[in-house]
């Protein structure tokens, strides 16, 4: 594996990177789209408020994850700094959304969301380890 990725260029690795970002976009999208599903699909039970905002928190933080991934692609194809920067803000946003959909899922016992919202910070939390090393390699 490591052979395999000493193939590619730091160029290539960071571009394979941003397009990773937008595919967990789009699945996050889905997973937001099912839930949202479930929600309008429950038998005339009462709604709970903290359902809804746990599904506008969803759709917030999907929003920010693609804003972030197609800032990073346009910052690495530009050669601009300035864009991968704001790109870093916005998955610290989304690290900030998700902990709290994790924190609130969590609240509504509904544990396999929460844990499944708190792997995703993670994962968003490793991104913004991975951007920051790209802005301090970066030669321009």
């Amino acid at each position: 594996m490591a052979k395999i990725c000493r193939s590619f260029t730091l160029r290539q690795r960071i571009l394979i990177f941003g397009y990773l970002n937008i595919a967990s976009s789009v699945v996050l999208a889905i997973f937001t789209s099912l839930y949202a599903v479930q929600l309008c699909n429950q038998e005339k039970q009462q709604f709970r408020n903290e359902e809804w905002i746990a599904l506008a928190f969803l759709i917030i933080g999907v929003l920010i994850a693609l804003l972030a991934a197609i800032y990073f692609l346009v910052g690495v194809y530009k050669e601009n700094q300035n864009y991968i920067t704001v790109s870093v803000a916005f998955v610290i946003m989304t690290i900030i959304i998700f902990s709290s959909l994790a924190i609130l899922f969590f609240l509504m016992q509904d544990w396999l969301l929460a844990i499944l919202m708190s792997i995703i910070a993670c994962l968003y939390n490793h991104s913004v380890i991975f951007l920051v090393l790209i802005k301090v390699i970066s030669p321009t």
